[in-house]
């Protein structure tokens, strides 16, 4: 008989774990918009494609601290940022750090 964990949570390409739900806490605006501003400035345009769905299962998102319904995301890997994504733009990846995934 195969037993089943059902108290796990676990992180699907269609909802990846948000940042607060793993560290109790979200970024202020400002730290928040400081991240954002280092994606635009290092990280590279690829569109709506930039990231596939087997790469956000890995991912844990950081949502822009905003009402706005479309806000920006911030994509990371053991804390360290490797995607933003905005809405009807797409992603800005570090290319080197996704494909190491």
């Amino acid at each position: 008989m195969n037993t089943q964990n059902v108290n796990v949570k676990t992180a699907t390409p269609e909802s990846p774990k948000t940042w607060a739900e793993g560290h109790g806490d979200a970024l202020t605006p400002a730290q928040f918009r400081d991240l954002y501003d280092h994606l635009h400035t290092n990280a590279v345009f690829t569109g709506i494609s930039g990231v596939n769905g087997a790469q956000l299962a890995e991912l844990d998102a950081l949502e822009e601290p905003t009402e706005e319904p479309e806000a920006a995301i911030i994509y990371l890997h053991k804390g360290w940022p490797l995607a933003l994504y905005e809405y009807d733009t797409g992603y800005l990846i570090f290319r080197e750090a996704l494909a190491a995934l």
